[in-house]
């Protein structure tokens, strides 16, 4: 048995992200959009058995959500309206779709990228050790919470280049909103990184607030 290592080139997006100018942020994110695209492409095959099964990986999420929540001191808003939001929000989460590889990790945390002339371009991306196979939205909650950071044109950016559109519909933020209360890692005081979001009055409104 041979084990290859290959060092990739490049820092954590997380180490630069807030000395990118704005206009390199959009271009960035519509590399994540392509990137997100690019491996959802790829045939599950012979990982369609990697644990967790996603039905009773999403069952066991709604189980403890309170839970984690209360346990990761969210805001009392989103603990007041949590189990509620999450009743009306997961029959909107599709039971039949095409299984495709997560990682849940398209974050700044595992995207590396590099400089190259004073522009920032991707360089590669690291940890798949959560990767799972599930539909292709749960892969879209990283880079909305810590990247986007509300930024309409920063969404629009890795939703256009992904290929969902431009526009996100009530129905679609319902479900994005529940999904990330469900994510494996669901930690809204460490994701989310709108100023004041904590000042929400409602779930709702906070989904507004990330998706525009």
């Amino acid at each position: 048995m041979f084990l290859v290592i290959e060092r990739l080139p490049g820092v954590t997006l997380e180490s630069v992200w807030a000395r990118i100018p704005h206009p390199n942020r959009v271009a960035l994110m519509g590399g994540i959009g392509r990137m997100m695209a690019c491996v959802h492409r790829e045939l599950v095959g012979s990982l369609a058995d990697l644990p967790p099964q996603w039905a009773p990986f999403l069952e066991g999420q709604i189980a403890g959500c309170l839970a984690r929540h209360t346990r990761l001191g969210s805001p009392e808003f989103l603990l007041r309206e949590l189990v509620d939001y999450v009743r009306e929000g997961a029959p909107l989460i599709p039971t039949a779709f095409r299984p495709v590889i997560l990682t849940g990790e398209y974050t700044p945390f595992n995207l590396l990228v590099q400089e190259h002339n004073g522009w920032w371009e991707h360089s590669g991306m690291i940890d798949f050790g959560d990767a799972m196979i599930g539909p292709p939205e749960y892969d879209f909650l990283g880079p909305s919470t810590f990247l986007c950071a509300g930024n309409s044109e920063l969404v629009r950016a890795w939703m256009q280049t992904y290929g969902v559109g431009a526009q996100v519909s009530n129905e679609q933020r319902q479900r994005w909103m529940t999904l990330l209360l469900l994510h494996r890692y669901s930690y809204p005081k460490a994701q989310i990184r709108i100023p004041g979001w904590e000042a929400s009055g409602s779930i709702a409104e906070l989904a507004e607030k990330i998706w525009p």
